[in-house]
């Protein structure tokens, strides 16, 4: 079984699986975690995730 998806710095997984990496990684900041940022991009990219202006990325 491969634990891939709980590394912190795997964006590649991040990009291919944006969904699950934001769910898996739910309670890190994408400053701190390379997987959840990337993943992010992917989905503010697709018009799935709207940014606030007025808050910080969760």
């Amino acid at each position: 079984m491969s634990f891939e998806c709980l590394r912190h710095d795997n964006r590649e997984w991040g990009r291919r699986r944006p969904g699950l990496a934001m769910q898996v990684h739910r309670e890190c900041h994408p400053d701190t975690c390379e997987t959840k940022a990337a993943a992010w991009k992917v989905l503010v990219d697709a018009g799935k995730i709207v940014p606030d202006s007025g808050r910080s990325r969760a």
